[in-house]
C-alpha cells in the first residue's frame, strides 16, 4: 500500500514525503503497531494450541477391563495373555513362558493404541496371586473360544478421549473416524472460506466472527452430550478456528517493510510457541476437556480488543477505496504513537494517468494473478514447498509417535524440536533472507532422507537410535523451511487477493500433515521418488524473491511489475 507522492502541509511549506507504506508515513510506527501486532500474535498462538491439541486424540487404545485378581499384572501382559485380537508376538513362546522381551518388540503395545475387543474363554480370577512368569500356556489353537468383553479399559496418556467419553469401543471403525474426517475438512474449508472472505468483506470481520463463536464452540465440545452433537460442534469449532489465520495478513499488513519482516517473526514465533507448548500443556492439565476451555474462552477478550482497539487493515481500505474509514484509522494510528495529526485529516485518491496502474474498483480473480508466468512460478513453488514440508513433517511424526513406548514423551519432543526450528528461522532470516534459507532447509531435507533410505533399519524403538534421530532433524528442518513460509507468506500477492492464497497454502499444510499422520503415504518411501521430490523443490526455490526490502504490492499490475501505482494527496 504504497504513495508515491505524499503532500503534507507544515511550517507554510510542502513537504514531499519519499516513497513509503500509507500508515507509516503518516502516523509513524510505534506503540499502535505493536499492541495491534500482540494481539494478533496471542491469537496464532491460541489457534495453534487447538491445531497442536487435536491429532492425539485419536491415539486411543482400549481392551478387555482387567479383572482386580491380577492386579500386578501390566496392561501389556494382561492383552497378550487374554485377548484374542492381540498382536502376533515375535516370540510367542517366550512371550507366554515368563520372557517380557517379545511384548518389548510391539509397539502397538508399548504405546496404548491396542484395540481390543475380544478375550479368551477362561477363567481368569484362578489365577489368583499368580505372577505373568507363572501364568500357564493357553493353547490358542485349541481352546473353547472367546467372548466379547464387557467392560473395557481405556488408554489415558493424554487424558480422556473421545472414544471414552462416548463409550465407542469397538462400534465400527467408520464411526469413530467420523469426527476426525469432518474435523479436518472443517479446517481445510474453514482456511479456504474465511481465507476468501477476508478478501470480500475485510480482515476484522472475519476475525471477530472467528473470535466471536469460538468459545461457545469449545463449551459446546465439553458438554456435548452425545457423539452425534460433539461430531457437529467439532466440525464448527475447526470451521470457525480457520479464520483465526487471517491473524497473519492482518499482521503483514500493519507497516512499512522495514519492520514488516520483525513483525512477521514474532507472529511465526507464536505459531512455534503454539506447537511447542501444547504438549507441556496438557501434560499439566491432565484433561483435553480443561484445556479446550482454559485455550478457548479467553477468546472471549480478544473479541473485546478486536471491537474497541482493533481496525480494519489500512491496506485493504486502502485497495477498496474506503477513504474516509482509512483517514480515521490514521487519526487514531497517529495519536496512540504520539505522532500529531490535525482533526480534519483526510485522504484524497489521486489516479495514475496510466489506466493499467489504477486500482481496480472490482475485486481481482484468483486465477488473475496465474496468468503471469512470473508470479504463477512463484505460486505454485510456495504450494510445492509446503506440500512436501507437510508431506515430511506428518510422514516423519507418524513414525516416531505410533512405534514409541513413551508417546506422550515423544509428543512433546516433536512439539519442541518443531518450535526450535521456527523460531531458529525467524533469527536466520534476517541474515541470510528467505530464498538462502529455504536452500539450507532444502539440503538438510536431502541429507537426512537420503542417510535414512541408504543404510539404516527400521530403527524407532529407541530415543537415541540414529533412524530417530534423523527423523527428528527432519522435523527440525521442517520448523525452518515452514517458518520461512510461514513469514515470506503471501507478501508478493496484491492486497486483495492475500487472505485467499494464505488460506490456501494453510489448508494444504494441514491436509499433506495430516495424510502422513494417518499412514495415507509412507515416509520416506521410495529413494527415487523422494530425492526427485526434493531435488524439485530445490529448483522451485529459485522462485522466491527477496523481500526484505519491497513493498507489498495493491494490484496484479504492481506483483508482476513491480512498480508504484497510485498517488495519493494527504489534504489538510
Amino acid at each position: 500500500m504504497r504513495a508515491s507522492a505524499v503532500d503534507v502541509e507544515r511550517a507554510d511549506r510542502d513537504v514531499v514525503v519519499p516513497s513509503e507504506e500509507l500508515i507509516v508515513a503518516a502516523a509513524g510506527f510505534g506503540i499502535w503497531q505493536m499492541i495491534i501486532a500482540a494481539i494478533s500474535c496471542a491469537m496464532i498462538m491460541i489457534h495453534m494450541l487447538n491445531g497442536s491439541l487435536e491429532p492425539v486424540q485419536h491415539l486411543a487404545g482400549w481392551w478387555c477391563e482387567k479383572p482386580a485378581t491380577l492386579r500386578s499384572w501390566t496392561n501389556q501382559e494382561w492383552i497378550t495373555y487374554s485377548h484374542a485380537d492381540a498382536p502376533k508376538l515375535d516370540d510367542e513362546v517366550a512371550g507366554f513362558a515368563g520372557t517380557r522381551k517379545a511384548i518389548r518388540l510391539t509397539p502397538e503395545l508399548w504405546n496404548d493404541r491396542f484395540r481390543g475387543c475380544r478375550m479368551f474363554r477362561y477363567d481368569f480370577a484362578s489365577l489368583r496371586g499368580v505372577p505373568f512368569e507363572r501364568s500357564p500356556t493357553i493353547n490358542r489353537l485349541n481352546e473353547a473360544g472367546t467372548v466379547k468383553c464387557k467392560r473395557f479399559h481405556y488408554s489415558r496418556k493424554f487424558g480422556r478421549t473421545v472414544a471414552e467419553k462416548f463409550r465407542m469401543a469397538c462400534n465400527p471403525e467408520y464411526e469413530r473416524a467420523l469426527w476426525e474426517v469432518l474435523m479436518i475438512s472443517g479446517k481445510i474449508t474453514g482456511y479456504l472460506t474465511f481465507g476468501c472472505l477476508s478478501d470480500r468483506i475485510g480482515r476484522r470481520p472475519v476475525l471477530l466472527i472467528a473470535s466471536g463463536v469460538t468459545p461457545f464452540t469449545a463449551i459446546g465440545l465439553v458438554f456435548s452430550p452425545n457423539y452425534v452433537t460433539y461430531v457437529v460442534v467439532r466440525t464448527c469449532h475447526s470451521f470457525f478456528h480457520g479464520g483465526f489465520i487471517v491473524n497473519f495478513v492482518m499482521a503483514a499488513e500493519l507497516s512499512s517493510n522495514v519492520a514488516r519482516t520483525r513483525i512477521m517473526a514474532f507472529a511465526c514465533l507464536a505459531y512455534g510457541l503454539g506447537v511447542g507448548v501444547t504438549p507441556t500443556l496438557l501434560d499439566a492439565m491432565g484433561s483435553m476437556d480443561h484445556l479446550l476451555l482454559v485455550i478457548n474462552v479467553p477468546v472471549a477478550a480478544f473479541f473485546l480488543a478486536l471491537v474497541f482497539f482493533v481496525p480494519e487493515s489500512p491496506c485493504w481500505l486502502f485497495c477498496t477505496r474506503r477513504s474516509a474509514q482509512l483517514g480515521a484509522v490514521i487519526q487514531k494510528a497517529g495519536k496512540t504513537n504520539g505522532t500529531p495529526i490535525p482533526s480534519d485529516f483526510h485522504v484524497v485518491y489521486v489516479e495514475h494517468s496510466d489506466v493499467e496502474k489504477q486500482l481496480s474498483r472490482g475485486w481481482p480473480s484468483f486465477w488473475s494473478l496465474l496468468k503471469a508466468s512470473g508470479v504463477a512460478c512463484e505460486m505454485i513453488s510456495i504450494g510445492y514447498l509446503v506440500c512436501l514440508s507437510g508431506v515430511i513433517n506428518g510422514g516423519a511424526q507418524a513414525k516416531l509417535i505410533y512405534n514409541h513406548k513413551r508417546v506422550p514423551v515423544w509428543y512433546a519432543i516433536i512439539g519442541h524440536v518443531e518450535m526450535a526450528g521456527i523460531i531458529v528461522s525467524q533469527c536466520c532470516l534476517l541474515m541470510m533472507g528467505h530464498k538462502r534459507l529455504l536452500h539450507l532447509t532444502i539440503f538438510l531435507f536431502l541429507i537426512t532422507t537420503f542417510i535414512l533410505m541408504a543404510n539404516l533399519q527400521d530403527d524407532y524403538f529407541t530415543t537415541t537410535g540414529p533412524a530417530t534421530t534423523l527423523l527428528s532433524a527432519n522435523i527440525f528442518a521442517v520448523g525452518l523451511g515452514y517458518g520461512t513460509l510461514l513469514n515470506y507468506g503471501a507478501r508478493t500477492v496484491p492486497t486483495l487477493l492475500r487472505g485467499t492464497y494464505t488460506g490456501m497454502w494453510n489448508a494444504l499444510w494441514v491436509a499433506f500433515t495430516w495424510a502422513g499422520t494417518r499412514h495415507f503415504y509412507n515416509y520416506p518411501g521410495f529413494t527415487s521418488v523422494a530425492v526427485i521430490s526434493i531435488l524439485l523443490a530445490a529448483l522451485f526455490t529459485f522462485n522466491i524473491h527477496n523481500v526484505l526490502w519491497r513493498e507489498m504490492p495493491d494490484t496484479v499490475f504492481d506483483a508482476v511489475n513491480f512498480k508504484e501505482l497510485v498517488t495519493l494527496n494527504f489534504a489538510l
